[in-house]
């Protein structure tokens, strides 16, 4: 990366259709106090991509996301965490206009296509999505 900025990464809006980032429940966890806050609304937060998504005239994306694995981030990750699931849902609903696409992650201990792994979530993923 260029300088000490990841927006120097930026090449330009000619060269950019959609922006994007990928968004899980881990640094900080959702299922800490404020964790959610401050995924959503905190430095390169969901939705300061968001807004710079629009303020460049490009549509936005969550390419990837997904619950946080217990162990792999040894407490900084939600685990099987519903909330998480319910709070994606919800921003991705508030922002549809401006929401190119988005994608679960379905790998390693993330996977809810195997809702043994992690139940209650992959639960709430199929009763809103």
């Amino acid at each position: 990366m260029p300088g000490a900025s990841i927006l120097n990464a930026y090449p330009g809006n000619a060269y950019v259709n959609i922006v994007g980032v990928d968004s899980y429940d881990d640094w900080p966890p959702v299922n800490t106090s404020g964790g959610w806050q401050q995924q959503l609304n905190g430095p390169y937060g969901l939705n300061y991509w968001l807004s710079f998504a629009k303020n460049h005239g490009k549509m936005f994306s969550v390419p990837e996301w997904g619950v946080g694995e217990i162990g792999t981030w040894n407490g900084h990750s939600g685990g099987d965490d519903p909330s998480y699931i319910k709070d994606m849902y919800g921003f991705f609903a508030a922002n549809s206009a401006n929401l190119a696409f988005e994608s679960y992650f379905n790998g390693g201990g993330d996977s809810i296509y195997d809702p043994t792994q992690n139940p209650s979530s992959a639960a709430e993923y199929s009763r809103l999505f």
